[in-house]
């Protein structure tokens, strides 16, 4: 997980100096890890474009039959829906854990 990529992104901690930011965010991230047996960042990135290319092709299938073009379709939309879930939760888990460390540090 690209930590650079949170600078300056949470209002929770855009007004302090990036080198704080930046080791905020890699406890935050550090915590997500450890109180996990799996790396969930890792997890999500790979588990959710798998489910939803699963999901839409079995839909098109069931919906319209066996059409290459629509299965092609499918997986491009799968991916970008999977690309907006996956960020979404992604963001969601760093600030809670954000939100942890900044309690803990205060």
């Amino acid at each position: 997980m690209n930590i650079k990529a949170y600078i300056d992104y949470f209002n929770e901690i855009k007004s302090l100096p990036r080198d704080q930011q930046f080791s905020l965010l890699l406890q935050a991230r550090n915590d997500v890890i450890d109180n996990t047996v799996i790396n969930p960042f890792t997890l999500i990135t790979f588990a959710f474009p798998i489910f939803f290319i699963a999901l839409l092709n079995t839909a098109t299938y069931l919906l319209w039959g066996y059409s290459i073009v629509l299965m092609v379709i499918a997986v491009f939309i799968a991916l970008l829906i999977s690309r907006v879930v996956t960020n979404e939760v992604l963001d969601t888990l760093l600030l809670k854990s954000l939100k942890q460390v900044l309690a803990k540090n205060s």
